[in-house]
């Protein structure tokens, strides 16, 4: 089962671009022969059941079929994650972990994939290095998608600063 605000982000996005939606129950779906370019699981689902969609996700792929899985932040810390059950790409929201919403916003979301599509990935990529005193450091990771390198062809152009969160960090 699916959070109804989700399906119904989901549902609204898909339209606009022309994406027949169907809602299937994951027990009864059945991927042989059909022509489905992507499935959405929920994980765990609102009832709070921890599902293994091993064999789904096994059987999307033999079918072309990409695995997106909406999940828990929270939920996986003691969980297995996506990836683990080969989910191409997760995706989730990190507002349970108490950040007020304020009027809609902001807050931040997490967007996770497999290697074969992080080039394919909307917003800046954040990578860990270290300095030459062996610091860890921050930098833009793959940054011929910035805005600044190939602005025709730039995925990072979606982004919203949060970094008033992580200053907070410093308060403390």
């Amino acid at each position: 089962m699916f959070i109804q605000r989700l399906l119904e982000l989901f549902e609204t996005r898909a339209s606009a671009l022309g994406i027949e939606v169907e809602r299937v129950d994951w027990h009864q779906m059945d991927l042989t022969n059909r022509d489905v370019s992507g499935l959405m699981i929920q994980y765990p689902d609102t009832e709070g059941n921890v599902v293994d969609y091993g064999e789904l996700i096994a059987e999307a792929h033999a079918n072309g079929t990409l695995v997106v899985c909406a999940t828990d932040l929270m939920a996986l810390t003691v969980l297995r994650p996506p990836g683990e059950f080969q989910a191409d790409i997760t995706v989730g929201s990190s507002q349970r972990f108490g950040i007020p919403m304020g009027y809609g916003g902001p807050h931040a979301g997490f967007f996770s994939c497999k290697h074969q599509f992080m080039r394919l990935m909307p917003g800046r990529m954040i990578g860990v290095t270290r300095d030459a005193r062996g610091n860890d450091a921050y930098r833009l990771a793959l940054q011929t998608r910035e805005q600044h390198i190939r602005r025709d062809k730039a995925t990072s152009n979606i982004c919203t600063a949060q970094v008033l969160y992580i200053l907070t960090l410093y308060k403390v």
